[in-house]
């Protein structure tokens, strides 16, 4: 009786073939940019939080309407949302915060700066 080793991998996800495309389960391809040569190579995540009454849409919109934000997380307890931004220094990322908390609902905000990252996958 033989047995069929397989990779740890091949239990985790399903694999990519040529039939794939046909599939519908490739929603996009990614191109990988190098921020610090755009010039906004700081990354920070900022925490907002918000009245109790206001809702889900509400917090995305806030967020989103300021160009730095990368992503928006909204998240069940506190924080009520995670915002994803990209700045070019430290003075920058400080205007961003302020626009955020400019916005009329934000009621406090923490940030977190990036020191390094790594991706599943990179």
């Amino acid at each position: 009786m033989s047995t069929t080793r397989r990779s740890p991998n091949s239990f985790r996800r399903p694999s990519v073939t040529r039939n794939t495309p046909r599939l519908g389960v490739i929603a996009g391809y990614t191109v990988t940019l190098d921020h610090g040569k755009l010039g906004v190579g700081f990354e920070a995540f900022v925490e907002l939080r918000f009245a109790g009454d206001v809702k889900v849409e509400a917090i995305t919109m806030a967020a989103t309407s300021v160009p730095e934000a990368q992503e928006v997380f909204t998240v069940a307890g506190d924080p009520d949302a995670l915002v994803r931004v990209r700045v070019t220094d430290v003075q920058h990322l400080r205007d961003v915060i302020d626009r955020l908390r400019r916005t009329g609902a934000v009621i406090g905000t923490k940030t977190l700066m990036v020191l390094g990252a790594w991706r599943r996958g990179d």
